[in-house]
């Protein structure tokens, strides 16, 4: 939503408003780093998102296609140690009540996600270093720097201590809330954009897939989806532990896409719930021997012949 500046006749209540919006803010961001800074820890990440798509003039056949897309629910849990350059996650996804385990391990430079079909590995980096450990880091602690910078002491406000449930057992936590208007999400979303086109990340990758002109055009799509999308909704829950992590958060967007072609989505709801736990503590992360598992990445291109693969 957007700021408003309330007009109130104690003086005192004004200050004292000012007040616990500045300590919401400080909070948030204190724990935000706080959290990130650790080397060691486990982390979940759980993704729900409905989407409704335009199916004006479209066949049963791609509407029925697109209703595997309406609905995904995407869940990651990981342990970490960065200090060792080591990620062991589980990972689930669902397509339109389809179903898909699978696993991901980064060991340094060494990139593997496994392929539940084929009980087989694929090597993401495929010697060619595409993502490090290093450059993985910096992507994403840039991220959330720009968040940071993003939020003003208006957007985040300290509520109650609460009691919630986590993988450690029950913790005390304070609650934050952040609400930002849609001028400011469009405003995160553009910066994003400008990162992510302009990594070390998408870079090596583009250019090992990829000519030069095919950069362009992806920056340009993305720029036209966002000029489309309208915020109509956003909020997120914070959790601090008196100990200072962020140990939860909980995001809820909603949006819809103005001028929306058919096929296209008309709007799209989105939960989002983070946790870390175990933050700081030795984690006993065990790599799989997958070298005789490996697959090319190229082997998965003719989908027709996936199954001749095992």
């Amino acid at each position: 939503m957007k700021k408003m500046k309330i007009i109130i006749g104690v003086t005192v209540l004004l200050t004292m408003l000012t007040a616990c919006s500045t300590e919401g803010l400080e909070i948030y961001n204190d724990a935000s780093i706080k959290t990130s800074n650790e080397s060691k820890g486990k982390t979940s990440c759980k993704i729900n998102m409905d989407i409704d798509f335009n199916t004006d003039d479209l066949t049963l056949e791609e509407i029925r296609q697109l209703n595997y897309a309406k609905k995904m629910i995407f869940e990651i849990t990981s342990s970490y140690d960065s200090s060792k350059g080591k990620v062991a996650s589980d990972i689930y996804l669902n397509l339109g009540g389809v179903g898909m385990d699978s696993n991901y391990y980064r060991n340094g430079n060494e990139g593997y996600v496994k392929i539940p079909v084929l009980n087989k590995y694929i090597d993401i980096d495929e010697g060619k270093e595409i993502v490090n450990t290093k450059e993985y880091g910096s992507f994403f602690s840039t991220i959330e720097e720009s968040w940071l910078e993003l939020l003003e002491e208006d957007d985040v406000v300290k509520g109650e201590n609460t009691i919630i449930d986590t993988e450690e057992g029950q913790v005390k936590a304070t609650i934050v809330t952040i609400n930002i208007n849609e001028a400011l999400l469009k405003k995160y979303a553009e910066k994003i954009t400008y990162i992510l086109m302009d990594s070390d990340i998408i870079n090596k990758i583009v250019d090992v897939n990829y000519d030069s002109a095919h950069k362009e055009k992806l920056r340009e799509t993305l720029t036209r989806t966002l000029k489309k999308i309208q915020f109509e909704d956003f909020k997120t829950l914070a959790y601090i532990d008196f100990d200072g992590y962020l140990i939860k958060e909980e995001i809820s967007m909603r949006m819809k896409m103005a001028d929306a072609n058919k096929g296209e989505p008309l709007a799209m709801s989105i939960s989002i719930t983070n946790e870390n736990w175990d933050i700081g503590k030795e984690q006993n992360i065990e790599i799989p021997e997958i070298k005789e598992q490996l697959i090319k990445i190229e082997e998965l291109k003719n989908m027709d012949n996936i199954f001749e693969l095992k």
